[in-house]
């Protein structure tokens, strides 16, 4: 409004303006405001300029962020180490370590010196890139300028480690932390618990949730969704059931990660019993049931041939205004198919086009394969001549049959 734009008649004013709108995460707002200095008769200084790279990085747009401090380069505003940081922060945010070090090299060759935040947001970079080779160099680097590394540091340090895949060299540099001083926390230990998890070593990540404990760390609901995740993934789900059930001991709210862990479990395995009841735990604990929830129990009788309760479990998604998605209805098909219910995986390909999605090469696949499962039990005719049908519609629709299709097509034809 004009009668905002008078009161931004100093500096001050209005670069608190921009800044303000950088925190706000609205680099649009920074930038059009900082383009208005010259109508306001303002000049436009470093301290704006490096507001809207801050805007930017905020938001993890590295490129703008960068392109701006060239523009403020070119504008003859020196930038300032904070500028500088928040661009490396950019790049850390999206994991690009190549680049976020090559800004850290410009740190010095502007003849500024890197400080603790700049460091850590090229090690971060690394560490979401999962270059730990390089994150350590960085490490070394900033022991050379006399910077004293912080637990943010370190953690980006383990964080390299698990994302690359090295379980122990995650805990050495928990030991490296300790042995440094440097108070680890629950981010620290999380990350090792999450990396023994993710490599399917349990016994490993129960120690160190353990051991968190015992360092008078709280283990959180992230410490349990790791091991709970990571015993579904292995098929032990009894195991997994059991540490829901010590996470709750442990007056943790398990969240709705660790709920449909359990529930997809179960549902892969086809145990519709357990499925459900981890599933009312759920809604037990006020917490809505996602499509990944729902989906779970569909395929929980889906996995037995149950088309009537699969299709239950679909019209109770839509009725907790659940959207299905194409795997839900081709879940249901493929219930179809374990039932040789030839018409019913028809009706249920022509309802996923009702629903304005697009049916796939699963959805004819297993919508075939119940016409040809009806074919052996039934009708033979019939069910040939439907799935004959299935592929000439298939086609018609631009869908390229699979490799499994052709071959059942093949040998049943």
């Amino acid at each position: 409004a004009k009668g905002d734009c008078r009161l931004l008649t100093t500096a001050a004013t209005l670069g608190a303006v921009i800044d303000s709108c950088a925190k706000a995460g609205l680099p649009e707002e920074a930038t059009k405001w900082l383009g208005k200095a010259e109508t306001l008769g303002v000049e436009a200084n470093s301290v704006m300029y490096t507001s809207v790279i801050d805007a930017y990085a905020r938001c993890g747009n590295a490129k703008e962020a960068a392109a701006w401090l060239g523009k403020m380069e070119f504008a003859r505003q020196e930038p300032d180490i904070v500028a500088y940081t928040s661009v490396i922060d950019s790049f850390g945010k999206a994991g690009l370590a190549d680049e976020a070090v090559a800004w850290l090299d410009r740190i010095e060759e502007a003849g500024l010196k890197p400080n603790v935040i700049s460091f850590n947001g090229a090690i971060n970079a690394c560490a979401k890139a999962g270059e730990l080779a390089k994150a350590e160099q960085i490490l070394r680097r900033m022991g050379a300028a006399a910077i004293q590394p912080t637990s943010v540091t370190y953690n980006s340090i383990v964080s390299a480690a698990v994302s690359s895949g090295r379980a122990v060299e995650a805990t050495s540099w928990l030991r490296k932390m300790e042995k440094d001083s440097v108070l680890a926390n629950d981010i620290s230990y999380n990350c090792v618990v999450y990396a023994f998890a993710k490599s399917g070593d349990l016994t490993q990540a129960a120690t160190w949730l353990q051991e968190m404990s015992s360092a008078m760390i709280q283990p959180d609901v992230i410490s349990y969704t790791s091991l709970i995740r990571a015993c579904t993934l292995q098929g032990k789900l009894a195991e997994a059931a059991d540490w829901l059930v010590n996470m709750e001991a442990d007056t943790i709210t398990p969240d709705r990660i660790a709920y449909t862990s359990l529930i997809a479990a179960y549902g892969k395995a086809g145990h519709a019993s357990e499925a459900l009841r981890w599933f009312g735990s759920m809604q037990a604990a006020q917490l809505d049931p996602d499509e990944i929830a729902f989906n779970a129990m569909i395929s929980a009788y889906a996995r037995h041939g149950d088309t009537v309760s699969a299709a239950t479990w679909l019209d109770k998604m839509r009725e907790s205004q659940v959207r299905p998605n194409i795997s839900s209805y081709n879940t249901v098909i493929g219930s179809c198919t374990r039932a040789a219910e030839a018409d019913q995986a028809i009706r249920w390909l022509d309802v996923i086009e009702t629903e304005a999605l697009r049916p796939d090469v699963i959805s004819f696949t297993s919508a075939i394969a119940a016409c040809l499962a009806f074919a052996k039990r039934r009708n033979q005719r019939r069910g040939r001549e439907l799935a004959e049908q299935l592929f000439c519609r298939m086609l018609a629709a631009c869908i390229k049959p699979d490799k499994f299709l052709l071959k059942l097509l093949s040998r049943e034809l």
